[in-house]
């Protein structure tokens, strides 16, 4: 135990010296609501899709001291959740509140709040007695990255295809329903593969699925076993690797053609939204579900494990995030947006042993751990060598109070039987 404590004061003094995450709170004085806000991101321009419009910020006119407010972009009054855009005119999915379900939205004129609203006639086939206010349900709508006239839409349970700016829509795939607006995208290095997420609520857990075509849509094959499939992330430079996530983990390295699975999550614990780093393509950032709420992690191993990047100042749930440049921006469910400072963040000390995979929680007063590997004790250390809390286990899972008031860096340390020091930073 002496010589893993001293490695481990070692370690304190040297991430001591180091930056860490610089977190700002960006103020959007939008109205709080049940609707589910995204983040959407054109070259420096951050879309903010809301109950009451979308809204704009330019990520290059912002200081470090104040932040310029947020301007309507469109929709003014009308919850949008998904819109895509050519020249002046925008075609988006608009939320009326469940059960009205979705309906398509075009605004083709210089007043941005002038929209007119209406329903593809193909997406009116699909009424059904009883069911019928699934109608005009819309999930997910994207633009090929090379034509902004062909789009996708999932639409209760089939996909269509549009080449003509959303004016008509054919059928190109069925599936069991769907999870969600992240779970639809083309390969923008290669949009002749398309992925979406499905789910089947009639079959066991696991029967969650993605589907994926490598020929634009003509044929179609599934991968299985994810539970909550949302994410999907493309390799930002190699467009052969694409890796699909939902509470596990599947990497291709060849275009699709084979899949290998890095992790399985159990109890609905696991990564649902992903995303590589653009500057370090070796890096995946993701959205993970915890038990109580999501948490805001990395993985440096194709998702075969994940290390909380930093806590996010928000009282509503996470629930998107984009990255430009060296900053991430994260929002919430109640319209909270900060910003995440990457360079401010130190990544390359993590933990003295890597890859054995221990699974941190945190609530106010409480860590919570889960462990691959038997344990001994548990030690949260400040950044000065403070011991702040300690306790004798025997187990792989448990928790270990903190005082509430405590803020800043510290070091969880975990002994484990054998002998070994597993060390991870958090922010108190």
């Amino acid at each position: 135990m002496t010589t893993n404590r001293t490695i481990l004061l070692a370690f304190i003094m040297l991430i001591a010296n180091l930056g860490f995450a610089q977190v700002s709170k960006i103020k959007l004085n939008m109205h709080d609501s049940n609707f589910q806000p995204r983040l959407m991101l054109e070259e420096s321009i951050l879309y903010i899709t809301s109950p009451t419009g979308v809204y704009i910020l330019d990520l290059n006119n912002m200081d470090n001291s104040t932040y310029k407010m947020h301007e309507l972009y469109a929709f003014g009054g009308t919850a949008v959740c998904d819109f895509v855009s050519k020249g002046d005119s925008i075609l988006a999915v608009t939320d009326n509140c469940y059960p009205a379900g979705h309906i398509f939205a075009v605004k083709a004129s210089e007043d941005y709040n002038d929209m007119t609203l209406y329903t593809p006639k193909e997406f009116k086939a699909y009424s059904t007695g009883e069911f019928a206010y699934y109608d005009y349900t819309v999930d997910a709508l994207v633009q090929h990255p090379n034509d902004d006239n062909t789009l996708l839409a999932t639409c209760l349970t089939s996909l269509f295809r549009s080449e003509d700016f959303g004016a008509t829509w054919t059928k190109i795939g069925d599936y069991s329903e769907s999870t969600g607006r992240r779970g639809l995208a083309y390969n923008p290095s290669n949009p002749d593969i398309i992925i979406y997420s499905s789910r089947s609520f009639t079959e066991a857990i696991g029967s969650d699925y993605f589907q994926y075509s490598i020929d634009g849509g003509k044929n179609w094959k599934e991968q299985t076993g994810f539970i909550m499939p949302e994410g999907i992330a493309f390799h930002p430079t190699d467009p052969n690797t694409v890796v699909i996530a939902g509470v596990a983990v599947a990497v291709s390295k060849d275009g699709c053609k084979t899949w290998d699975y890095t992790k399985r999550y159990f109890d609905f614990i696991g990564p649902i939204q992903i995303s590589f780093d653009s500057r370090n393509p070796d890096r995946l950032y993701g959205r993970v579900m915890q038990e109580e709420g999501y948490t805001f992690e990395y993985s440096d191993d194709m998702g075969a494990s994940w290390n909380v990047l930093c806590d996010l100042p928000f009282s509503g749930e996470f629930v998107d995030f984009v990255q430009y440049g060296s900053k991430i921006y994260c929002l919430s469910s109640k319209n909270e947006l900060c910003e995440v400072d990457l360079d401010k963040i130190d990544l390359s000390v993590t933990e003295i042993i890597s890859n054995d995979a221990i699974r941190l929680s945190q609530s106010e007063g409480e860590i919570g751990w889960q462990s691959e590997k038997m344990l001994s004790r548990v030690e949260v250390v400040s950044t000065e060598g403070i011991i702040l809390a300690q306790q004798e286990v025997g187990g792989t899972k448990g928790e270990i109070m903190i005082n509430e008031d405590l803020t800043g860096v510290a070091i969880v340390a975990f002994y484990t039987a054998d002998g070994q020091c597993i060390t991870r930073k958090i922010n108190l």
